[in-house]
């Protein structure tokens, strides 16, 4: 009886359901989503296919051979960057700080702004964004031809005093700081049982100077006359395409911060899905690109040596004495 009674149930509640409104019909027919590209691979990168290895040293190291062990690992398909990340690519980022900070604290000029608007059309209070069209390539702001009112707001963001040579403007990198937010997924995953946890406790909030240190030329090459590396690598258009030098870990985590967040822009302002966030490749992942698929060899060239029948190296290092021209 009970049976009759729970089948009569399930039947008048699929019947009853019937009779709504949406288009579903009475089916479970999921939530449509907006078409995309999903072949979609990212500018300047290269796929990496999922796959398992044997990361660590190839060679015998009885020095540290019970302490850094061989072991399997298996990697997630991901997207790698073809080349070092570039000073012009760099630049990019610095430019972009160096405009914010223009805009924000120096210039505080309504047109380079974008207030939104709220349900009733009208400016929401307090809310107001960097209209990046109007900012452009920073010509706008830092050309004195075009905008001279500028020059003098933007005076302070110059060294000041007895720090200038010869009374030129130069930028005081020193205030070039990029502030970011970001979640820390694997400590609220820790925690997540955890009732004393709030949300803010698991977003990490940093400050970062991001301008290169340009004065590790010298400072890592003691022996070397790098003082002309010191002052144009990263700054003269001949070295553009050159690997960005002076970085630090917390500069490099800022930049992939800042780039994904300027993929997102975009992409939210013409309504396409948001992509994965740019970050820093593990040991593991970089480990796994570097062999390009080859097991048990000590370099990605498949060889056991360094040099190749001409007696080039293969790679961009300099072991022992020799002619550093080359």
């Amino acid at each position: 009886m009970k049976t009759i009674y729970f089948s009569a149930f399930i039947a008048f509640a699929l019947l009853a359901s019937s009779c709504g409104k949406g288009g579903a019909n009475g089916e479970l027919i999921g939530v449509a989503n907006k078409k995309f590209r999903n072949n979609e691979v990212p500018y300047g990168m290269v796929y990496v296919p999922a796959g398992t290895f044997i990361m660590g040293q190839t060679d015998q190291d009885i020095t540290f051979a019970q302490i850094s062990q061989n072991k399997q690992v298996t990697i997630q398909a991901f997207y790698m960057d073809e080349t070092e990340i570039t000073n012009s690519e760099y630049r990019q980022f610095v430019n972009w700080v160096r405009d914010s900070i223009a805009v924000t604290t120096y210039l505080q000029d309504d047109k380079f702004f974008i207030t939104p608007k709220g349900k009733d059309n009208t400016a929401s209070a307090g809310k107001k964004y960097i209209d990046w069209k109007k900012v452009g390539n920073g010509s706008s702001i830092w050309s004195n031809k075009k905008n001279a009112a500028n020059a003098s707001k933007l005076e302070a963001m110059y060294y000041q005093g007895e720090d200038r040579v010869f009374d030129r403007n130069e930028l005081d990198v020193r205030l070039l700081k990029y502030n970011f937010a970001i979640m820390k997924l694997r400590e609220a995953s820790n925690f997540r049982n955890d009732k004393t946890k709030k949300r803010s406790d698991f977003i990490l909030r940093d400050t970062v100077a991001i301008y290169p240190d340009t004065l590790t030329w010298l400072s890592d090459f003691a022996y070397a006359q790098n003082e002309p590396m010191t002052q144009g690598y990263f700054s003269h258009p001949a070295f553009a395409n050159y690997p960005v030098v002076g970085v630090s870990w917390r500069q490099a985590r800022a930049f992939t911060v800042w780039r994904t967040r300027f993929n997102e822009t975009y992409k939210q302002s013409r309504g396409i899905p948001l992509r994965a966030e740019y970050a820093l490749p593990t040991e593991a992942e970089f480990e796994y690109a570097a062999r390009g698929g080859r097991i048990g060899t000590s370099y990605p060239w498949g060889g056991p040596y360094i040099r190749n029948a001409k007696g080039c190296l293969m790679a961009n290092f300099k072991p022992g004495r020799g002619n550093y021209i080359d």
